[in-house]
């Protein structure tokens, strides 16, 4: 019986399938908690020089984006986003308690943007590094909507 107990845990730890992380839709308990902060309150995103960003997130899941980018043809995802622009859509949670990321989604058939995001609090500041062609930026969770 002792080798099939250890055979079994050999097996279970050769063939673990890894655990996908959770989603926690706008509405859910946890989202509510992480986001509050966000709720009547301005995420505002920059690279300097190259664009800017203002985000306003809602309790109901909703969000809107008003940005200026510096550089001419940028396309994400099918959106052209040079110049001036403003972008509406949804946004969730995925992860697990303390390793989150929030997800928006600008359209039901665009690809979702999801980036790490710890519960935060008006007056932090903290940097997403560069990944591929896009530039690392400098977030702020300011209070009031701007």
């Amino acid at each position: 019986m002792k080798h099939l107990g250890f055979a079994a845990a050999l097996l279970g730890m050769c063939c673990a399938v890894p655990a996908q992380a959770a989603r926690f839709e706008a509405n859910s308990p946890e989202a509510q908690t992480l986001m509050k902060a966000y709720f009547g309150n301005t995420l505002i995103c920059k690279a300097e020089g190259i664009f800017e960003c203002h985000n306003w997130m809602y309790p109901d899941g909703k969000f809107i984006q008003f940005s200026w980018d510096s550089r001419p043809n940028v396309m994400v995802d099918g959106v052209m986003l040079s110049g001036v622009n403003g972008l509406e859509g949804k946004w969730w949670l995925e992860g697990a308690a303390g390793k989150f990321q929030l997800c928006r989604q600008n359209a039901p058939t665009a690809k979702p943007m999801c980036q790490d995001e710890p519960q935060r609090k008006v007056g932090d500041q903290w940097d997403h590094p560069a990944h591929g062609n896009w530039p690392a930026e400098h977030f702020t969770l300011v209070e009031g909507r701007r």
